[in-house]
């Protein structure tokens, strides 16, 4: 038997022989591991987790890098549950406090995902370059392309991917492929990309890898989606229910195949793949969003009452409770539907009081706003959920809809109250002791409300009277005991539902009383107002509330009792329209026909007559046109424009513009001049022309609008560009002077201010650097040189005007010799 000690001895030769054996590659690998590789993938591990959380479609085939979406998803227990996820969030949050000092890869919480990439890059990137050998190698290397791939780098992360498959390494043979599909894919190489993908799931399925299989068919059925390829996408979603062995996944695949026979308007089929879901294992999101789903269709295909019973029994289901506010919000419309509008008041403003902080609250207001408006007719109450509607978080076009509900109703109740105003008044004018009366009354009742403000104000300040801060206190409470009784007076009058009459003075209290004014307009100029009103308010309920009979009585009052008013018109064609929209034709037609009879002169009449058939849009077009003697030779000139006569076009186009300068014709022959030089001719010169004619003499003619910009540019640009020559001609001129200037002083100057030659010339002071003579041969020989050159150049205007000023001639009192530069 061995002793304790010749047993450690033993082991440690042991160990001793195989590190000789092993030598520096186990070393290496040791070294690699914890220096290097174990943060990189400690780091990676968590930040791909972090990306996946933040993953909210996982059909969905691009995302902004936003620090590192993922495109697709590698784990369904990650990616598509709700509660999963919320636990996997919870944990990851202890996880990372523990461990963040030990492994120093820092909160992956904060939003730091692109620089989490970064570092797992810069890692790898140091065993890439320097451990070669280590067998950490193809890890780095895979998971440097995953990295690049969340980045959206897709062209790095392909070299990645290409080079670990030239590896042939048996570990990332399959999965690597996936990854470089998915590359292909981004890359828009889209045959190599589905042909990998194709082969990925034929070798999954052979060697049994259900995960990778499960992602390669949801990135194809993803692919196709974002092609808008849905059949095909369809046929992939049925593959992957024939092939998968996970429930789970089948249950999400289903989901998402009933959410594309949406998108193609087939409800049968999608009825029938949301039903689906629950045969299989769905997380708790999908089957939520897959019920509710259900709901809504059965709903939709009529099938009500099977909607109900199954909105009913999710809300009756305890693992539902914290989705009460999805729940209520669809049963409610079914309790619309069906007049329960009590019961759907009350859920709705559940899910308001509930849910405030989320977009299903705003959804809600929305739903209560319709039901007011639309069910009971509570214009009040529809009001103010509709307000509310459009500052919830609810969907922005939701935001947008409810916005122009409560625009509509401020128009609505603008017209109500100035409508009051204007039966006051004209009470008041038919009978002045009733505005008397109601005068006293209001200063009575106004009396009334002050005494009893006083009374209570005093009765609390007599309690304390010690100082200016028992002062200010007081007066805070008396402002609120005011806020709080005026409250307790709306209450009040927002449950009074029988109509009791209101005591004026709790009106004056709230606001809503107002004091008694004289008339100042006559009854005419009233009921021409009330008239107009009443249109006013028949149009809104018409044309934007849509409550067409509330319009009807509108218009039927002002048929009744304003009959002479200058709306008349307006509103049978609006009872005519309406009639129009019920299919109503003997009505409308009356209507038509007292518009033409009796208002032959209003603006409607051709409308109404056009309706009627009197006249036809062919007949009213063809009589204004022979109306006017140019349109027969505009009609000839512009045939031979079609004809491709363009020159003969404008000449006869330019006859009828100078015949007819004043008539719309002549407007219209300006323009195909214009037209014509411009587009045929490219002769934007002519076309100018043509077009400042057009928007001189016919400015308001529609016609000239174009004109006008066209020519307008025309002028900048010929501004510009006789700008620009100038400034070319300016800076060549100021050019050529520096030449010459330079050329005139490259000899050294003399000191002597003039030079004697033996003919007794005197030459001037700006020759004088051209002339040092050393004999006065040579000095005369290159005087005459220079003087013929100069003389040329004078001729052919080759000197400045500047220059010339310096030449002067030589002096005429020489009798001998001739100025070499003529006068």
């Amino acid at each position: 038997m061995f002793t304790k000690n010749q047993k450690l001895s033993a082991s440690l030769a042991l160990l001793f022989i195989l590190i000789l054996v092993s030598g520096c590659e186990l070393y290496r690998d040791f070294t690699t591991y914890f220096n290097t590789y174990y943060n990189a993938k400690t780091l990676f591990e968590r930040t791909e987790e972090e990306i996946l959380k933040q993953k909210k479609d996982p059909f969905q085939f691009r995302e902004d890098a936003q620090g590192g979406k993922s495109i697709f998803p590698t784990s369904q227990t990650q990616q598509f549950s709700g509660e999963t996820r919320n636990r996997n969030q919870f944990s990851n949050q202890q996880f990372g406090s523990q461990s963040s000092s030990q492994f120093g890869t820092g909160n992956l919480s904060s939003g730091n995902i692109s620089q989490d990439l970064t570092k797992v890059i810069e890692k790898c990137s140091k065993i890439l370059q320097y451990e070669k050998e280590s067998s950490f190698f193809p890890d780095a290397l895979f998971m440097t392309g995953k990295a690049l791939y969340y980045q959206q780098e897709y062209s790095k992360a392909q070299r990645k991917f290409m080079e670990l498959a030239g590896l042939k390494n048996s570990k990332y043979s399959l999965i690597n492929k996936l990854w470089l599909a998915k590359t292909n894919l981004q890359l828009r190489e889209f045959d190599e990309g589905l042909r990998l993908i194709e082969e990925v799931k034929k070798e999954a399925i052979e060697k049994e890898e259900d995960e990778i299989f499960n992602e390669a068919s949801i990135t194809k059925i993803s692919f196709l989606i974002f092609r808008e390829q849905y059949v095909q996408a369809i046929n992939e979603c049925q593959d992957f229910l024939k092939n998968s062995n996970d429930d789970e996944m089948k249950a999400l695949v289903a989901n998402q195949m009933g959410i594309i026979y949406l998108k193609i308007n087939d409800d049968k089929n999608a009825l029938e793949a949301f039903s689906s879901v629950l045969k299989y294992e769905p997380t708790f999101d999908v089957e939520l969003k897959a019920r509710l789903q259900l709901a809504k269709l059965l709903k939709k295909l009529n099938r009500v009452d099977e909607s109900e019973e199954e909105l009913t029994n999710m809300s009756n289901q305890g693992k539902f409770k914290n989705n009460l506010d999805e729940i209520y919000n669809e049963l409610s419309d079914i309790y619309f539907e069906k007049g329960k509008y009590e019961r759907a008041i009350d859920m709705l403003k559940f899910v308001d009081s509930t849910y405030k902080q989320l977009p299903t609250s705003g959804i809600a207001c929305m739903k209560l706003g319709k039901l007011y408006e639309k069910g009971i007719q509570d214009y009040d109450s529809a009001h103010k959920y509709y307000n509310k509607a459009a500052s919830s978080l609810a969907p922005r076009e939701l935001k947008l809809e409810a916005g122009g509900k409560v625009k509509n109703f401020d128009r609505y109740f603008f017209l109500k109250k100035e409508l009051t105003e204007l039966n006051t008044q004209f009470k008041y004018l038919q009978n002045l002791k009733l505005f008397i009366q109601d005068s006293l009354d209001y200063a009575i009742a106004e009396k009334e409300y002050l005494d009893e403000n006083k009374k209570m104000l005093e009765a609390s300040s007599n309690q304390n009277n010690e100082n200016a801060q028992a002062q200010e206190i007081l007066r805070q409470q008396q402002q609120q005991q005011l806020q709080i009784q005026q409250q307790k007076l709306l209450l009040e009058l927002n449950k009074n539902k029988n109509n009791e009459p209101i005591p004026l003075k709790v009106l004056i209290a709230l606001g809503k009383a107002k004091k008694p004014e004289r008339p100042t307009a006559d009854s005419t100029s009233i009921k021409t107002s009330i008239a107009a009103n009443l249109f006013n308010q028949g149009s809104l309920f018409y044309s934007e509330i849509e409550q067409y009979d509330s319009a009807l009585v509108y218009f039927n009052k002002i048929m009744k009792d304003y009959s002479d008013k200058p709306i008349v018109p307006q509103t049978l064609f609006a009872m005519a329209t309406y009639y129009e929209t019920t299919n109503d034709t003997i009505k409308a037609d009356s209507l038509y026909k007292i518009i033409v009879e009796k208002f032959p002169k209003d603006k409607l009449y051709e409308p109404a007559a056009i309706k009627l058939g009197i006249i036809t849009k062919d007949s009213k077009k063809k009589e204004d046109v022979s109306s006017d003697p140019a349109s027969l030779p505009f009609q000839k000139a512009e045939e031979l424009y079609y004809q491709n006569k363009y020159q003969e076009a404008i000449d006869s186009f330019k006859v009828l513009a100078n015949k007819f300068p004043k008539s719309r014709f002549g407007a219209k022959s300006l323009y195909y001049i214009g037209m014509i030089y411009e587009e045929n001719f490219k002769n934007y010169d002519s076309a100018a022309v043509a077009y400042g004619i057009l928007a001189k003499n016919f400015a308001l003619e529609p016609l000239a609008k174009n004109a006008i910009a066209k020519y307008d540019e025309y002028q900048k640009e010929k501004e510009r560009i006789k700008n620009e020559e100038e400034k070319k001609k300016a800076e060549e001129l100021k050019k050529k002077e520096e030449e010459d200037k330079k050329k005139l002083e490259k000899e050294k100057p003399v000191e002597n201010n003039t030079i004697k030659v033996e003919d007794n010339k005197t030459i001037n002071d700006s020759l004088k650097d051209d002339l040092i003579p050393r004999n006065k041969k040579s000095y005369l020989e290159r005087l005459k040189a220079d003087t013929d050159s100069l003389k040329k150049k004078f001729i052919n205007n080759e000197i400045s005007d500047t220059l010339k000023s310096k030449i002067n001639p030589i002096k005429k009192d020489s009798s001998k010799t001739k100025s070499p530069i003529p006068e």
